[in-house]
């Protein structure tokens, strides 16, 4: 048997064979086309069978699917590592003669490892594999058809020449016998006629001698011209076998440019992947950065602006912790940007992979790599506004360091109205290490001026911050502990003692003040949020 061995296992791609096997009839017609479902006579043995039409065929198509690796008998041992199994037998048997082995992959299976296989069947990693998509199946097996049409073989015009030359002379044969059953009836008749019934029967029998050589002479001309017109189509197949071989050659090559496509556009993906990740990164850092920029210059305007000296420092930590918010706001429309960007990288690929031709492939992938590059210029950029927030943070940290470390800082103001307080002393001191577990109650000296109303109340208050500030600033905290004063207008000095009920754990303490104003003896709309002295900080042990 000459043609095509369709190799597969029932339990990983009977399906995929049995479709094969039909769209290659359909594109080869006469070739003979082996699968063992529907092509063993009955009562045959067929193992004995299957080995026979290995040996005879042209080309053996190894289908490997998903789990034709790792298929296991009823024990649980794998099908291949058994000598008889028998699509180990068919892949090895062709191994052997030298026969055409096509590994030829479905759904999305890949070729297994050399060092997986068995050492008889090691050979099937170095035959050229061919892909058969469910998306391109009928693109695929025609290229695949266009492969094969070289290599195997049809009923060949030489076998035809022999059928019709026994035709002929068969022919031939029966005419001759026609004329000498004739002369010899002839013969008998003339010896028991008369001359005359002689003469004629002699007659008919030469008519029938020429009319044999005429069928003859027809047979031998039908002949010529068979062969003729066989050597005809001999000469067209071949010519139709090299225009394949083109044909088949260019496939490869346009499938080889696809692939590089498809692979610059995946390497694309990553790329872009990994900028968007630096992004969201540096979206977090620079949140962090911006955030003590700006709670830098919160601090800093708590401080009092009386001074020249002061107002240019506490105006360069808000102009920090502004720049800083804006940068952050930037960095955040890179990683919009590179998020949107990455949607196109991943249409793009997906348009490579699913295109039919290498052109398509080549166009999406060269958009692929353009949106990339996009992210990564977008990442540059993020990187660049990262910069700013962290060196902003550093600069409004540093200037609210420089106004702490400034002599008669102790006090906030409301720079709209002019009210002010200020600690002139405290007990206990602010170089204390306070206990959680044994608190204690504060005692301050106090300077005030009210200048926005007649009457106010002061609220004097503790603010508990988490160990992990490090200080007595920052979003994290709560009041624990704090008293209210009525004021006049005015400025004056009081003493007023803070009690604070201690817990907290590992901790740090602020003092802050705020104003209010006075309803009857009672707080009613807010004057003046002073916030947390900058100096008078404690630090809290459990």
């Amino acid at each position: 048997m000459s043609g095509i061995f369709i190799s597969y296992r029932r339990s990983d791609s009977e399906g995929w064979a049995g479709r094969l096997s039909d769209s290659l009839k359909a594109e080869l017609g006469r070739v003979n086309i082996f699968r063992d479902i529907e092509d063993i006579p009955p009562g045959v043995e067929f193992d004995t069978y299957i080995e026979t039409a290995v040996s005879s065929c042209d080309v053996l198509i190894a289908i490997i699917g998903p789990h034709w690796l790792t298929a296991a008998n009823s024990d649980g041992q794998r099908r291949l590592d058994d000598p008889k199994d028998f699509t180990r037998l068919e892949i090895v048997g062709a191994l052997k003669r030298n026969i055409r082995v096509i590994p030829t992959l479905v759904g999305n299976a890949a070729l297994p490892n050399g060092d997986d296989l068995p050492e008889d069947i090691k050979p099937l990693v170095r035959r050229q594999t061919y892909e058969l998509s469910d998306v391109r199946w009928a693109d695929d097996c025609r290229r695949l058809a266009a492969v094969l049409k070289p290599i195997v073989k049809r009923e060949s015009w030489f076998t035809k020449k022999v059928a019709v030359s026994l035709l002929m002379t068969f022919l031939a044969l029966g005419a001759a016998g026609v004329w000498h059953w004739y002369d010899r009836q002839a013969e008998n008749l003339r010896l028991e006629a008369d001359g005359q019934r002689q003469a004629e029967e002699a007659r008919i029998a030469q008519e029938k001698a020429a009319q044999a050589k005429v069928i003859r002479e027809k047979a031998e001309k039908e002949e010529a011209e068979s062969n003729a017109r066989l050597a005809q189509e001999e000469a067209q197949r071949k010519a139709a076998g090299e225009k394949d071989a083109k044909a088949q050659q260019d496939a490869i090559n346009l499938a080889a440019a696809k692939r590089d496509a498809v692979n610059r556009a995946q390497k694309a993906l990553a790329t872009a992947g990994r900028g968007v990740s630096r992004i969201t990164q540096l979206v977090q850092d620079g949140n962090i950065y911006a955030k003590r920029a700006v709670a830098a210059g919160v601090n800093a305007g708590r401080y009092s602006a009386s001074s020249q000296a002061n107002l240019e420092i506490i105006r360069r930590a808000r102009d920090a912790g502004a720049k800083a918010s804006n940068a952050l706001r930037q960095i955040k429309d890179s990683e919009q940007s590179a998020n949107q960007q990455l949607i196109t990288v991943r249409e793009f690929v997906t348009a490579a992979e699913q295109s039919s031709d290498n052109v398509g492939a080549e166009r999406a992938s060269d958009s692929a790599i353009r949106a990339a590059e996009k992210i990564t210029s977008a990442a540059s950029v993020a990187d660049q506004n990262f910069q700013i927030t962290r060196d902003m943070a550093q600069v409004a940290e540093s200037a609210l360091a420089e106004l702490a470390a400034s002599p008669g800082n102790d006090g906030v103001v409301s720079s709209t109205a002019g009210d002010s307080v200020s600690i002139i002393s405290l007990t206990p001191p602010v170089s204390t290490t306070l206990r959680a577990s044994a608190p204690p109650t504060f005692t301050l000296e106090l300077r005030y001026t009210l200048a926005s109303s007649d009457r106010a109340i002061m609220a004097i208050y503790l603010e508990q911050y988490p160990a992990s500030r490090g200080n007595c600033t920052g979003d994290t905290h709560r009041t624990n502990g704090g008293t209210r004063i009525s004021i006049s207008r005015g400025t004056r000095s009081l003493k007023v003692s803070v009690r604070w009920p201690g817990g907290g754990g590992s901790s740090y303490l602020g003092i802050g003040a705020n104003l209010w104003a006075d309803v009857g003896g009672n707080p009613g709309k807010q004057i003046h949020a002073f916030g947390v002295f900058p100096r008078y900080c404690f630090r809290v042990l459990p």
